[in-house]
């Protein structure tokens, strides 16, 4: 993940592919606990309720429908998200 943003967040360094302002830089050579990676099909059409929740032991899913979706399965160092 060459061209992530790097952010402390937490105790962790996170890897974004998308820009997170609201989060404190970390040097450009941390290394990441945690990424944040881009992924298409997450966001549930037919959810009508402006928050949705789905957690599962392995899977947790949320959805804003003002913001996008994020899923997290059984690697918790990997977040994916489809911004809105």
């Amino acid at each position: 993940m060459a061209s992530a943003l790097i952010y402390r967040v937490f105790g962790h360094r996170l890897a974004s592919e998308v820009p997170l302002d609201v989060l404190q830089a970390a040097p450009a050579d941390a290394v990441p606990t945690i990424q944040v990676k881009l992924r298409e099909g997450l966001i549930r059409p037919e959810a009508t309720d402006s928050v949705t929740f789905d957690i599962a032991p392995v899977r947790q899913f949320f959805q804003w429908q003002a913001v996008g979706a994020f899923l997290v399965e059984e690697d918790p160092s990997i977040i994916w998200v489809e911004p809105k």
